[in-house]
């Protein structure tokens, strides 16, 4: 893959002032860090999360060493951001998931050259693997990370653990389960916590672990919920590190998939941070098409402290700011060529065995209406699927940029998202042009009054909102509410994605 030139902004922040240092990183570096102050009820603390586009090979079966060799040249250049985060004050860095390897290696044969054994905390081998010559060499140099830096780090790899077909009747027949586990190392270097993701999202390579919510502590007197990723969809372990283990602050290693202008990365770490009132530190992998896997940010109870969202195809970050009350956001960023073949090479479809189960809805619903939202029109659409119904009632602002018709639609659905998850689904969004509203954008200039939506949500579901502006950039906080079974966009002056009502079925009793 390319080399590529990193500039950063690091964002240092005091409870009165902020100040920003940019800063060039070498020619090896690939992604982008934020790092921010986070407020906290006992402890407020300084954390940073990396985006982080990896080197990888796809398709294809290396050798042991070789994934080695791959593994350590990713770790030397995310490293750099790492040094630099922690020269700047942060105490806790996120690393994103399969930060270290991509995540297109699809067949178990493909992903076991970079898997290796990992002790649970506690274990004398999971004391300091930097000073360990028997621990596996990528364990060994996380853990000096964080050792010479005197950090926090979270970090996402790929764990064997050997079993035995004759004596195991659940071994799989290669005689290895293989884990996407999640590992934090403490200022020392010592395995303080391991995380085995359990909701897999087309990752045939790994198996499904045990459901064991993990959480730790710092130093700095910080309790964190560990999970990876897909797990963030779903009411366990999320409601027991919130309601059973009293988590006020969630890392979260992530390789999302986009579905943009409703449903980003962000916009969901938002909600999720909204909806439980807790901090929500997520790093997110990259690659091409940029705008499909992008996402990363520290959102505090609703409130987007740091947040990026790539909406580009190159893996390319921008460099900006914006402040609320006295927090500055900030993203440093790559820039590099697109190539058109990249864009196959990162269909997530690829690690399917067919294609997605189409949303669709019983035979009479009327789940998608659109319109024309000319400056200082308004009205009233409603949309069904099967019993579920939403409805938007809507005011264009009068001072709307005037120019070619600009559509936004009003799509809603109830059941199955491709067999993982129950939910009902009110979207309402920014169509790409005036007769196209399927294909992504996240481009929009026209601003609402007021956008309300109701929906007959069951009683069951867990509600959510999700809300993003002008190039899927999540809104503050205080621009969006939640009330019951409705939402709306408040105190808003700007342009309008998409604001979205979703409803989660959490079962409380069991593992989903």
């Amino acid at each position: 893959m390319d080399s590529l030139a990193l500039g950063v902004c690091v964002v240092a922040l005091a409870l009165a002032t902020s100040t920003t240092t940019c800063y060039a990183a070498p020619n090896t570096a690939r992604g982008s860090v934020r790092i921010h102050d986070v407020p906290h009820p006992t402890s407020p603390y300084k954390a940073a999360v990396i985006e982080y586009d990896p080197e990888y090979e796809y398709d294809k079966v290396v050798t042991v060493d070789y994934a080695k060799r791959l593994m350590q040249r990713n770790l030397e250049r995310i490293g750099e951001l790492v040094v630099k985060a922690a020269t700047d004050g942060a105490q806790v860095v996120v690393l994103p998931e399969d930060g270290l390897y991509g995540f297109l290696n699809c067949k178990r044969e493909e992903i076991r050259p970079y898997l290796f054994g990992i002790p649970s905390p506690g274990e004398a081998a999971a004391g300091d693997p930097c000073s360990n010559v028997t621990a596996p060499t990528l364990l060994s140099n996380l853990s000096c990370l964080a050792k010479k830096n005197s950090i926090v780090l979270v970090a996402d790899v790929g764990e064997l653990v050997p079993c035995d077909t004759r004596t195991d009747s659940e071994c799989p027949e290669d005689n290895a389960y293989q884990y996407n586990t999640a590992l934090a190392f403490n200022e020392t270097g010592a395995v303080i916590a391991k995380y085995r993701k359990f909701h897999l999202f087309y990752e045939k390579q790994f198996n499904q672990a045990e459901m064991i919510p993990v959480s730790f502590t710092t130093s700095f007197g910080v309790k964190f919920g560990l999970m990876v990723c897909f797990d963030v969809m779903f009411s366990h372990p999320l409601l027991d590190l919130i309601e059973g283990q009293g988590i006020t602050d969630l890392v979260l290693s992530s390789w999302w998939v986009n579905t943009p202008p409703s449903f980003s990365a962000t916009q969901w770490y938002q909600a999720i941070s909204r909806r439980f009132n807790i901090t929500v530190l997520a790093a997110g992998g990259l690659q091409r098409p940029a705008w499909k896997f992008s996402g990363s940010g520290i959102f505090s109870r609703g409130a987007p402290l740091a947040s990026f969202y790539n909406t580009g195809t190159a893996t390319s970050a921008h460099l900006l700011y914006s402040g609320s009350a006295s927090y500055e956001q900030q993203v440093g960023g790559i820039a590099a060529p697109h190539h058109a073949g990249d864009l196959l090479r990162a269909d997530p479809t690829s690690c399917k065995d067919g294609p997605s189960p189409p949303l669709e809805c019983p035979e009479g619903s009327t789940n998608f209406h659109s319109f024309v939202a000319a400056p200082g029109s308004q009205g009233t659409l409603t949309s069904t699927c099967g019993e579920f119904s939403c409805t938007a009632y809507y005011s264009v602002s009068s001072e709307a940029a005037r120019g070619p018709p600009v559509a936004y639609a009003l799509f809603v659905f109830a059941g199955w998202y491709q067999g993982f998850y129950q939910e009902q689904n009110c979207m309402f969004y920014k169509c790409y042009a005036y007769n196209d509203c399927l294909t992504e954008t996240m481009e929009t200039d026209t601003v609402f009054e007021h956008v309300r939506l109701e929906g007959n949500y069951d009683d069951a579901y867990d509600m959510f909102v999700l809300a993003a502006g002008h190039d899927g950039d999540v809104l503050p906080k205080g621009a969006v509410a939640l009330e019951g079974k409705s939402s709306y966009i408040a105190n808003h002056d700007s342009p309008l994605l998409n604001l979205a009502l979703l409803g989660l079925k959490y079962n409380r009793t069991g593992t989903h």
